[in-house]
């Protein structure tokens, strides 16, 4: 009997452990999308300034998959067509 109680804590605290890491890896995700859509609103506020109001690109066609260094990786890239391309998985 002993070794089921064992066993049943054990399978507790590991559920525990699986919500817990669950937990931040979601709290974690939120964060960069929040840092993300502040750089965006600091970057068009800069944009606009620079080009008087024009034209600025849809919040809404950000990834939330993606990181902000991944844009910054992406926006370096000259060749539009390039930087659109999709990379098999």
């Amino acid at each position: 009997m002993v070794m089921d109680i064992g066993k049943s804590t054990t399978d507790l605290f590991k559920t525990v452990k699986e919500i817990i890491v669950r937990a931040r890896q979601s709290a974690y995700r939120s964060n960069k999308s929040i840092l993300l859509n502040i750089y965006w609103d600091i970057g068009k506020l800069i944009v606009n300034e620079e080009q008087q109001g024009k034209a600025f690109p849809i919040r809404d066609a950000l990834r939330p998959e993606l990181s902000w260094t991944h844009y910054r990786i992406i926006s370096r890239i000259d060749d539009n067509k390039l930087r659109l391309e999709k990379t098999p998985a």
